[in-house]
């Protein structure tokens, strides 16, 4: 079945983004800071940017996002939107979410 997404709402998809960064910059954070422990001149510098790259990244994934649904709401007034295709999970698949 072939359906259309003709609007994506801004503050969800900036919420979701914001946490997915958030993540992201976490595991960037904790790479530094082992990455930092090698270094022959260790600076407290690499320690605060665990805490820095994570928030930053959550309000440039929110800010982004945000501004990309906004983008693809007033393009998909002209266009209709995005077309995906969806299918009924299989017979023998009772799983409920």
């Amino acid at each position: 079945m072939k359906k259309r997404i003709q609007r994506v709402s801004p503050l969800s998809f900036g919420i979701f983004s914001a946490v997915a960064y958030g993540v992201l910059g976490l595991i960037m954070g904790l790479i530094l800071l082992v990455l930092s422990a090698f270094d022959s001149h260790p600076s407290p510098f690499h320690g605060i940017l665990c805490i820095v790259f994570p928030i930053g990244y959550a309000i440039a994934g929110f800010i982004f996002a945000a501004l990309c649904a906004i983008l693809y709401n007033l393009i998909a007034k002209i266009t209709g939107g995005v077309e995906i295709t969806l299918t009924d999970p299989p017979a023998g698949n009772s799983e409920q979410k």
